[in-house]
């Protein structure tokens, strides 16, 4: 199936498992698609941009944060009502606890966790309301932050989300980061 001929949200997901991978692009050039070498390690702070949707399609490798961009196009492109979250344990210090990015949608009176490059939690997961997809997500990034050894119990106090508008493409880190924590309000 080509980009072109999605023509609903399962489609798109069908589209990026077949055709998506995570990893990142380099400022370099380079596509890093081992996250557990050095290499990534390394590299990422420095190098690591934020593609588009078109970018992505081109790679064929994202981090979440590049996923939600190409899953944002496609979301305005056929006029759903989404939002896109940004998620990360709020500390005003250097950290290793983990960010996650996600797009929500709107349809048939549910709200709808669509959800490619979260591996465990992969899936389009329904809701009745906003609030209670949020908190579901939070509680899934906790629990996953605390299965890597970066994140306890009582860090759930410490997430922090923000709605956030498109960013210019190929951002590096601090800039993206700046850009999700200002571009909107934060939700809770």
């Amino acid at each position: 199936m080509n980009y072109e001929d999605i023509t609903n949200p399962k489609q798109l997901f069908q589209y990026m498992t077949q055709n998506i991978k995570y990893g990142f692009v380099g400022k370099n050039g380079k596509i890093y698609k081992d996250q557990n070498s050095e290499e990534w390690e390394n590299d990422w702070y420095s190098e690591c941009i934020v593609q588009d949707g078109d970018g992505l399609i081109k790679s064929q490798y994202g981090t979440c944060w590049d996923q939600v961009e190409l899953e944002r196009k496609w979301f305005a492109d056929h006029n759903y009502q989404y939002k896109t979250i940004f998620m990360w344990f709020e500390v005003n210090e250097p950290n290793n606890k983990p960010t996650h990015t996600f797009l929500i949608y709107f349809e048939n009176g549910k709200w709808y966790w669509f959800e490619h490059s979260f591996g465990a939690n992969r899936g389009i997961h329904e809701f009745a309301s906003e609030e209670t997809l949020i908190e579901y997500v939070k509680y899934k990034q906790l629990e996953f932050a605390m299965q890597t050894g970066r994140a306890i119990k009582e860090d759930i106090n410490l997430i922090r989300c923000y709605e956030y508008s498109k960013p210019e493409p190929n951002l590096g880190v601090d800039d993206y980061i700046y850009h999700v924590t200002n571009s909107m309000d934060m939700i809770k």
